[in-house]
């Protein structure tokens, strides 16, 4: 893995990195990488370089550094690194493949360094482990075990504060949904919550979700999670036409800052939106932009 990346972005109020990453899809179709700025106002990407040879990319971030980590499934190779404040991907630890057993496909961390890793048994069931990257950046998976009471996800695994969340719609179409909240660390749910409507999308920072929910009333809910990982609504909101778009088919999250774009678009719009307790808020539009990208990492 190279670490030939830099940025050369112009300063944006309030910002964050995210470490952009294009899987190869063929082999005419290098992977690719860039480091890119974002903010509540605006987001930039830098120059590209062509970097490494990855299917899964996910911050493991702790109090201390950054971290990112990177895994090949089709060859078992793995790697640990960071990027420096002059854009430039450090790589700390290599691991060759067979060095580290990973059949893995989702990869979250929460606000203490604690990362979810979800895979699937051989009856579909949830293969749940718990996993940190150490102050060396040594990964260390400290537990895995298969957990058939899991709902799977349908969307993104959202790290939050002290914990993580995601939602799952129930089967064969049916009009409803759980939302799960979990302790990786005990490999304990804390709390679950249903609706009576299946989720489209969902965003979560700090203490904080915001729902879309598959309706025809364009309904949104904002919530907390409260102390005892009850999830609470502040606002819920039919004929949202202010914050439900169509227009958008991903949602890239970083602290402060929430990036809307379609996925595999060039030259195409997008939007950032800032999650709080006064709801979910556009504060930019975007035009012109790359969404060629598999994976938006905070960095």
């Amino acid at each position: 893995m190279s670490g030939l990346l830099r940025s050369g972005l112009r300063v944006l109020p309030i910002t964050n990195r995210l470490f952009l990453y294009s899987v190869r899809l063929y082999p005419i179709q290098p992977a690719r990488a860039a480091v890119a700025t974002i903010g509540p106002y605006g987001f930039e990407a830098g120059t590209f370089s062509f970097l490494g040879d990855w299917t899964l990319v996910a911050s493991a971030a702790t109090a201390k550094r950054k971290w990112l980590l990177f895994h090949d499934s089709r060859t078992g190779a793995a790697a640990t690194g960071w990027v420096d404040r002059s854009s430039l991907l450090q790589t700390v630890r290599h691991y060759p493949p067979g060095a580290i057993d990973f059949p893995f496909r989702m990869a979250a961390v929460d606000g203490r360094g604690n990362l979810m890793l979800l895979g699937f048994g051989t009856r579909g069931e949830a293969l749940l482990g718990f996993a940190q990257v150490l102050d060396d950046g040594t990964f260390v998976e400290w537990w895995r075990t298969l957990r058939p009471d899991l709902l799977l996800p349908h969307g993104p695994i959202a790290g939050l504060k002290e914990s993580h969340a995601w939602f799952s719609n129930d089967r064969n179409n049916a009009p409803g949904s759980t939302v799960s909240i979990l302790d990786v660390k005990r490999g304990q749910i804390l709390g679950q919550r249903r609706w009576g409507a299946r989720i489209r999308w969902m965003v979560g920072e700090g203490d904080l979700l915001f729902f879309f929910f598959d309706d025809s009333l364009r309904t949104t809910e904002l919530c907390v999670v409260d102390a005892s990982y009850r999830i609470v609504t502040l606002k819920r909101t039919e004929l949202d036409f202010a914050t439900y778009t169509d227009g958008f088919n991903r949602i890239a999250s970083s602290p402060g800052a929430h990036l809307l774009y379609s996925w595999e678009t060039y030259n195409a719009p997008g939007a950032i939106r800032v999650l709080g307790r006064d709801g979910f808020r556009l504060t930019a539009q975007l035009n012109g932009i790359d969404w060629r990208w598999h994976y938006f990492v905070p960095c």
